[in-house]
């Protein structure tokens, strides 16, 4: 089997058993009601394209889905850190991730970005407030991906900063904005979103 299409899937739960999976190049899960998936999802070592839109059932991923080494297309929505795994710059393999959320913890931070230089289409970039310095942002190495056309650089909104007088330049605006240099992307960009971008001026 080389493809497998379980969309809409009305079942919590798939049998642990990889005896006819082992050659699945394409997966798709969407909109499905899987609360997890089994264990033999993360040695499917050749599976190119996974498919998770809309599955707002499953609970979390694998904390082995670094071993899809052989994953191109890992299509997802965006919700908060839900559905990022751990250690997704080994798969250098990557040219589809619609969304990364930044974490502070190994395994989720910036860097992880840094050797996935087959990107391509669209990237929105989640909590941006994770990054500390331009030297950090450099990491995600955005300028060494040419092929990307969309990008997305969010901040989660801080309350605190609400009532900070607008005549004076907080610390928030400079690591805003020294976080946005090392962001650079490529000259062929054409889209850019910038959410609660919180300096006074950015230069890309």
């Amino acid at each position: 089997m080389r493809a497998l299409s379980l969309e809409l899937y009305h079942v919590k739960e798939l049998p642990n058993s990889n005896s006819k999976f082992t050659h699945l190049r394409y997966l798709d899960l969407s909109r499905s009601y899987f609360e997890k998936l089994p264990n033999f999802i993360t040695k499917l070592y050749n599976l190119q394209t996974l498919r998770l839109p809309s599955v707002n059932h499953l609970k979390k991923l694998s904390k082995n889905f670094y071993k899809l080494v052989s994953l191109r297309h890992f299509d997802i929505d965006y919700t908060k850190d839900k559905f990022m795994p751990m250690k997704l710059g080994q798969l250098t393999s990557l040219q589809t991730l619609p969304y990364f959320v930044v974490g502070e913890n190994r395994g989720h931070k910036i860097e992880e970005l840094g050797g996935l230089s087959n990107l391509r289409g669209k990237l929105m970039i989640y909590n941006l407030q994770h990054v500390k310095d331009m030297k950090q942002a450099e990491k995600a190495n955005i300028l060494g991906k040419p092929n990307i056309c969309e990008l997305g650089f969010h901040w989660d909104e801080d309350r605190r900063e609400s009532n900070i007088d607008e005549l004076h330049l907080s610390t928030a605006d400079i690591n805003h904005e020294s976080v946005l240099e090392g962001l650079k992307p490529f000259s062929n960009l054409k889209g850019l979103i910038l959410d609660n971008f919180k300096g006074r001026s950015f230069a890309l």
